[in-house]
């Protein structure tokens, strides 16, 4: 029997690209970028410059990191569990 794929938690083809960075509010060379907090795996829209720097802004605490993690497993196509089960995987053991 085959093991399943591992999830691409970074998978980003079903994000929305915002029309600034959510960090320094840029307009240009825009991409959609993943995040990793506590909570788990989310997606924001980073110009060029920030992501090179890694600079990715706060998502506004406990609450905001767990919204923007479960709107991002929408995007995936999952629920929060089968991130956690993706996000334990990948732990080294």
């Amino acid at each position: 029997m085959t093991q399943p794929e591992p999830l691409d938690l970074d998978a980003r083809d079903a994000c929305p690209l915002a029309e600034h960075c959510e960090n320094c509010r840029a307009t240009g060379d825009l991409d959609v970028a993943t995040a990793t907090t506590a909570v788990g795996v989310y997606c924001l829209t980073l110009c060029a410059d920030c992501a090179e720097r890694g600079a990715v802004p706060d998502p506004d605490g406990w609450p905001g990191a767990a919204s923007r993690v479960c709107t991002h497993c929408g995007h995936l196509g999952i629920d929060l569990d089968q991130m956690a089960d993706a996000l334990d995987a990948e732990r080294p053991r």
